[in-house]
């Protein structure tokens, strides 16, 4: 977070890998830096404050849960409950998630990193914290309707739509 300004590389994407699924509320944008001395850093991140799962294991119990049944094609509603009874934090982390709004614009996105970074400060102090960016132009979102599919006009994206309109993202560190 010192030195000179770095070349990086950002790809945003609307999560899932399925280009016919149905837009979300949460996005995510991946940076890349190429570090002056030959090193590459990539950071994650979200537009929602907090990720779901806090251990690889849960992960693995969620997708279980949520894998459809056969007859019905939709997850075993029992088999649902039951993960986020016994996981308090991935049910409020889902239901934050559930309520949010969908993004007018990745320029117009927030974005939090889903890992903790150690910071050192001149004194050699360290510091575990996460930080995000803040569009310094706002942030804004959207309902989405019900069967929405249409992505071009959700995202306010097309191709070089930042070369076009650039955006700033302060880091806030918290």
């Amino acid at each position: 977070m010192q030195g000179e300004p770095v070349p990086v590389t950002v790809r945003f994407s609307t999560g899932g890998g399925d280009p016919d699924a149905k837009p979300k509320a949460t996005v995510g944008m991946a940076t890349k830096f190429y570090l002056p001395d030959g090193r590459i850093t990539d950071l994650v991140m979200l537009n929602a404050p907090s990720f779901f799962i806090r251990k690889p294991e849960e992960l693995m119990l969620l997708a279980d849960a949520l894998t459809p049944l056969a007859s019905t094609g939709q997850p075993d509603p029992v088999k649902l409950h039951t993960f986020l009874a016994s996981h308090p934090a991935s049910a409020a982390a889902l239901d934050v998630r559930h309520k949010m709004l969908a993004p007018v614009s990745f320029a117009k996105t927030q974005f939090y990193c889903i890992h903790a970074f150690r910071f050192i400060n001149a004194d050699g102090v360290v510091r575990y914290a996460k930080y995000h960016w803040v569009p310094e132009d706002g942030v804004d979102g959207q309902l989405l309707p019900p069967g929405y599919k249409d992505t071009t006009p959700v995202w306010g994206c097309g191709s070089g739509f930042l070369a076009d309109q650039p955006t700033r993202l302060p880091t806030v560190i918290c």
